[in-house]
């Protein structure tokens, strides 16, 4: 309907000439199945009130495909839909003609993953054709009747529905707008299956129904009441039993086989690009800005890469202005940055503030503004200004005096910039600049365990504690960010209208074994260690039980009365930064430090040997888009509380390394195509999250603008959209990733074509004036 009426983005994807062939090839197909019926010759009685529940759908959905027409669905379904459940699950002997299969099929009940394994466990337990059995009729299009679909729509959906579309679609007619047409090509299936397979070929009824309900407000209600009728005490023995080899399977983009989902973004969904302020910004030694801890690091030889350090890197002190064209030109509307600490506190402190660091902010922030762009704000990305870091065991972060120390920076942005900046992130990733800078030693302020993790701890920055130390900061940096919270709750969010969060990271994991349930569980222990860690206080006020049971000696520090009522709650929304996944295993034995107390050991492989994805240009970057709708899922379920019952979620940081990028020429650098792949594998699963599975994210940020400094790795490794040749003056040029970006965002088409540009034509040139490139006249 969109495409019919010259909506441009529906327009990327169906010409107006095919999407009325698309309807009018459905609406005809299924007036071919209601005359059929209505002749009352062809379908048995007792299937009648299915199909004709089919047929009333078809009807509503041929006049207009859009969300108000399922108001029926729900008024017949919704208050009648839990007396069914309840009666399934009381059930010790199912018997499977009684279930209301459509109900399945109709509400989002499929995304509330207990109640989906609960059944599938009854359906298991009462069903003599196993999974592999109903996967080999499908194929080989054996009489079906509609349990055995709706066993394999509960096993795997995307799976069913891909099969079932290309067995039922008329042989030579399948399209990428799927022509449906099954009434004489599968005479072996029931009625009753023709029926439930109607609904299944509209597109996905209950993606529209979960539409409905969000839009109404109804959807997380509809959640809470099934868990009611949860059993979770059998869902372990079933979890890792359940798990198919068709499970992970890549499928067909669903635009190939359904039609009518709704597959856009929400209108006010933010896409975006991040870049932090140490990794781009240059500028170490003017106009006042004092050093940090990472200007004091790099100096220490052999601690990054070539002896990199970010007293240029990519002069954006100097280039914002062109560099923010740039970002209008591409049609990016988001921007994520830091603001340096000692650049506008040199000695870390408000005792001494640096005025011409201010107005270098408020000239990027009106530029962007300007350019129709909206900041978001990073107060913490790991450069401390070196006046607070000290040797001793008390000092920065391993001390309390920081907190009040952070908090009256943040009080001073607040206050300064936040009629401009809307969007605030008290810290970025605390996961990685604390066991990296604390337990490892390879980042600032590089602390360690001396012949532990390091042998030259005690050289480099006065030695340090791998097993404690991280547990300190850790604790120290949540009540930061909880005081920063409060204070602009307290003082500033309600005039400027902003909103506040953090930045967190983690992986996902597979399990290693999925037939060995411990497994299963430490996938769910590592993304605790790693995410739960900090955000679980944010939430309940407390750290993960897994945590506080495996980590000995009293190294976790607890929380006070009076920090616990600071810390809960204190989030408008959660940020994420993911970037790669892992198999995961156990280990019997716990150690002493933050890597060895969850017990648990990440692999590339699994147990059959198979690598989880390919690599980039770092080893340590794995490609497994589907591990981003995961996670996305996994912080759903367990951050879902009664204040904030769908939470907003923001993807802060995605984004990946080309092999061998670092080392090409310019000229093939640019084509990167190996990021693009990246990105419309992580971007599809991401709407999937969204779309599917009802979760409320608001934001994706592509880690990064342009090449920076990447920390250790210095200007080794280039995550950028646009290429900086550091070679030649710092001097920017698109690559086929930006240009890509720049399409999706303006079109949400996943396969947008990306335009062939020459060298010249991808530079960015520095002009005082407005910036004129080839990008601009092609997009």
């Amino acid at each position: 309907m969109k495409a019919l009426d010259g909506n441009l983005k529906a327009n990327q994807i169906y010409t107006r000439d095919i999407a009325l062939k698309i309807i009018h090839t459905k609406i005809e197909t299924y007036q071919k199945i209601k005359d059929m019926v209505l002749e009352e010759l062809k379908i048995n009685k007792k299937y009648g009130y299915y199909f004709k529940i089919c047929l009333q759908m078809i009807s509503e959905m041929s006049n207009n495909l859009g969300d108000k027409n399922t108001s029926w669905i729900i008024n017949k379904y919704f208050l009648n839909i839990f007396d069914s459940i309840e009666a399934i699950l009381k059930l010790t002997s199912v018997e499977l003609k009684t279930i209301e299969i459509l109900d399945i099929l109709l509400l989002p009940i499929l995304e509330n993953e207990l109640f989906r394994m609960t059944l599938i466990q009854l359906l298991d337990q009462n069903k003599d054709l196993k999974v592999e059995q109903v996967q080999e009729n499908l194929d080989q299009q054996q009489s079906l009747d509609y349990v055995e679909i709706s066993y394999q729509m509960l096993i795997n959906r995307p799976r069913a529905i891909q099969i079932l579309h290309q067995r039922l679609s008329l042989q030579g007619q399948q399209s990428h707008y799927g022509i449906v047409d099954f009434i004489n090509e599968l005479p072996t299936l029931t009625w009753k299956a023709k029926g439930t397979l109607v609904l299944v070929m509209l597109g996905g009824i209950s993606d529209i129904t979960t539409r409905y309900l969000l839009n109404n407000n109804l959807y997380q209600f509809f959640q809470q009441s099934l868990n009611l009728f949860q059993r979770p005490n059998s869902i372990k023995e079933i979890e890792f039993r359940i798990r198919t080899k068709y499970q992970n399977q890549a499928f067909f983009n669903k635009e190939d086989y359904t039609s009518c989902r709704l597959s856009d973004f929400p209108e006010n969904f933010a896409f975006g690009v991040a870049t932090a302020a140490y990794q781009i910004e240059g500028a170490a030694r003017i106009e006042g800005r004092g050093p940090s801890i990472w200007d004091d690091f790099c100096k220490i030889e052999g601690k990054i890469n070539n002896d990199d350090n970010g007293d240029v890197a990519d002069d954006f002190y100097h280039r914002y202005k062109q560099d923010i064209q740039m970002m209008k030109s591409l049609g990016i509307r988001h921007f994520r940055m830091s603001i340096s600490w000692s650049r506008i506190l040199p000695q870390g402190t408000i005792d001494s503030i640096n005025q011409k660091g201010i107005d270098f902010y408020h000239e990027i922030f009106d530029s962007l503004i300007e350019a129709g762009i909206q900041p978001w704000v990073s107060l913490y990305h790991w450069d401390l200004p070196s006046a607070l870091y000290g040797r001793g065991s008390n000092d920065a972060w391993l001390g309390q005096k920081i907190i009040n120390q952070f908090n009256e920076y943040a009080d001073l942005c607040f206050k300064t910039f936040g009629q401009k900046v809307k969007r605030w992130i008290t810290f970025n990733e605390p996961h990685t600049f604390i066991w990296f800078g604390y337990g490892l030693g390879i980042h600032a302020p590089g602390r360690c365990t001396q012949g532990v993790k390091r042998d030259d701890c005690e050289q480099v920055r006065g030695g340090g504690n791998s097993s404690t130390e991280p547990y300190i900061v850790a604790h120290n940096v949540i009540i930061a960010h909880a005081t920063a919270v409060k204070t602009y709750r307290d003082k500033y969010q309600k005039e400027q209208i902003g909103m506040i969060g953090w930045a967190l990271s983690s992986d996902y994991n597979e399990p290693f074994d999925l037939e060995n349930p411990q497994d299963v569980e430490a996938g769910n222990t590592q993304i605790l260690f790693q995410f739960g860690w900090f955000m679980d206080p944010t939430v309940f006020g407390k750290y993960p039980d897994n945590m506080t049971n495996q980590i000995s000696e009293n190294r976790l520090p607890s929380f006070t009365e009076q920090e616990f009522q600071i810390i809960k709650g204190s989030y408008d929304f959660i940020g994420i930064n993911h970037y790669t996944s892992r198999y995961i295993t156990t280990q019997s034995q716990a150690g002493n430090d933050w890597e060895s107390d969850s017990m648990i050991k990440q692999s590339t492989t699994n147990k059959e040997g198979k690598i989880i994805g390919p690599s980039g240009d770092s080893d340590w970057l794995l490609v497994y888009p589907l591990g981003l709708r995961k996670l996305l899922k996994w912080i759903n379920n367990r951050y879902s509380t009664i204040d904030q019952p769908n939470p907003q979620i923001c993807v802060f940081e995605n984004g990946v390394t080309v092999p061998g990028e670092s080392k090409k020429s310019l000229e093939d650098a640019v084509h990167d195509q190996f990021r693009v792949e990246y990105y419309k594998g992580y971007i599809s699963n991401l709407r999937d999250a969204i779309v599917l599975d009802g979760i409320n994210v608001i934001s994706y940020f592509a880690w990064s603008l342009i090449d920076n400094f990447e920390w250790s790795n210095g200007y080794s490794m280039r995550f950028g959209l646009v290429y900086v040749d550091y070679k030649d003056s710092q001097t920017r040029y698109v690559k086929d990733s930006a240009l890509w970006y720049s399409l999706f965002i303006q079109t949400l088409n996943l396969n947008s074509v990306v335009p062939q540009l020459t060298l010249e034509q991808r530079i960015i040139i520095p002009m005082q004036n407005e910036q004129q490139f080839g990008v601009i006249k092609i997009i």
